[in-house]
């Protein structure tokens, strides 16, 4: 949240899960962060590289209507499509314990 917290709007959250819309602006470029297992439904067709922390690219198109998993990993994001991104995120939380 905070590596791109301008790009997330928090819609719900409890104590073990977080719903967010990811809204990615044309050409925008994410901080390197991490998070744990996170859910994503693309709203809108995206175009997206995801960068590792050696710098190594990883492109792919989400669909609009498509629904992906995750497992937790570091990455910066670049929206490298032609139209602003729409996607909603479903995160498991960090325990407080």
């Amino acid at each position: 949240m905070q590596a791109a917290g301008d790009a997330h709007k928090v819609i719900a959250e409890n104590g073990t899960a977080r719903l967010l819309e990811f809204r990615d602006a044309l050409s925008l470029k994410t901080a390197m962060h991490g998070h744990l297992n996170v859910m994503a439904y693309s709203v809108t067709e995206y175009k997206v590289r995801f960068d590792d922390p050696n710098g190594e690219p990883m492109d792919l198109e989400l669909k609009a209507g498509r629904g992906m998993e995750t497992p937790p990993f570091e990455h910066a994001i670049t929206n490298i499509g032609d139209t602003e991104a729409v996607v909603i995120l479903i995160g498991t939380k960090r325990s407080s314990h």
